[in-house]
């Protein structure tokens, strides 16, 4: 096997209501183009609306990908990067 390094997010924030902060926290970080990436069972129920919502009343309009596979295959993350 080959080396690799993995790095993640320095900071997970787990709270009540912490979508309608997510446009004010990538302010803080002058993020002005978000990438949202779920799958299809999280936008059908509804989860991912209230996200999509508070970027866009931000004035930020984030790109979505909804394919997301759990372990996925190559050609996925292929189509995500597309």
């Amino acid at each position: 096997m080959s080396g690799f390094t993995f790095e993640t997010t320095p900071r997970i924030i787990c709270e009540d209501g912490a979508a309608t902060r997510l446009a004010e926290l990538l302010a803080e970080r002058g993020a002005r183009r978000p990438f949202v990436a779920t799958d299809p069972g999280l936008v059908a129920a509804g989860v991912v609306d209230p996200v999509l919502a508070a970027l866009r009343g931000s004035g930020v309009e984030p790109t979505v990908y909804s394919g997301v596979q759990a372990d996925p295959p190559e050609a996925s993350v292929e189509a995500a990067a597309e």
